[in-house]
Order: C-alpha cells, then structure tokens, then sequence
C-alpha cells in the first residue's frame, strides 16, 4: 500500500474511493493498488473483474441473485450456454417460467410464478433464483399488485 502525501502509511487520496449509503453510513470502499482493483462490501473483499470470469461458484453467489437474472430476458452474461426457458401454460395468461442450465431441464436458474385477479390483471409475481445445484431456492422476490379499475396504482416487494 501506498503513503499519502503527508508519508503516514495508508491508501493515496486516488488509490481508495470509500462508498456511503443515502444515511451516510459507510458502506464499502473500492480499492485500485499495484495494478489490481478490489470492492469491499458487506460480501468481503473481492475482484469484481473476477465476477464475471467466474463459473458462479460459491466464492461470490451475488451474480445468481435475481437483478441478474433480468426479469422476463432471463440468463445472460456469466451463465452457460444453452439456457433454455420452458414457459406455460399456452395462451394469453401464462402462469409460469422457468429457465433451465440447459435443455436436460435437470437444474433451475431462476423461475417465475403469475397469479391473475378475476379481471385477468396480474395479482402477484413471485421470483425464485436457485442455487448452482439447480434446486436449492436462495432468494425469493414476490411482488403484489394494487389497482383502481384496470390501473396499477401500487406493487409492494417481499424478499426472502
């Protein structure tokens, strides 16, 4: 690690940048020393360049969370190929999608739950990503709608 310019050890002014949450309370810094940059978080200490080389493995699980996973697009990058996404029933009211690691469809990487009010508008969505075992659910994310008439005016999200 460098010295600051007054030569007390400790990161230069350019070396760190320290990341405060809306409340001012720090919540992480981003590090770039000797040619190599790392994120401190409530996660650890990590390379985000090695995020995305990764096989999503267990050394950072924040890429099989679901703002990754791209709600209604489903896999990409950091994933293998070829995912394939088996969404039913058929019709206009489709209930249900599930994104399979490939066409074996032996392992989930994140699947998708639909329930319609009597109207036909959308009740609630329910979002579940899966572990790289394929069937260990690690997050959930359901979403419930609120309407005037036919106009969603609110949707509340639970995460678990």
């Amino acid at each position: 690690m460098g010295r600051t310019p007054d030569r007390f050890p400790g990161p230069l002014e350019d070396e760190e940048i320290i990341l405060f949450d809306v409340n001012g309370v720090d919540s992480g810094s981003l590090t770039f020393a000797s040619g190599a940059l790392f994120v401190s978080d409530s996660l650890g200490v990590y390379d985000p360049r090695d995020l995305v080389s990764s096989s999503l493995d267990e050394s950072h699980p924040l890429l099989r969370q679901l703002i990754h996973l791209a709600d209604g697009g489903g896999p990409f990058e950091g994933f293998s190929s070829p995912a394939l996404e088996e969404v039913g029933p058929t019709g206009p009211f489709p209930t249900a999608s599930i994104w399979w690691t490939s066409p074996a469809r032996t392992a989930r990487i994140v699947d998708e739950t639909v329930t319609y009010n009597s109207n036909m508008t959308i009740n609630t969505v329910q979002w579940r990503a899966y572990h790289t075992d394929g069937s260990t659910v690690i997050a959930t994310v359901t979403d419930t709608f609120l309407y005037n008439g036919v106009f969603q005016t609110f949707r509340t999200r639970s995460i678990a």
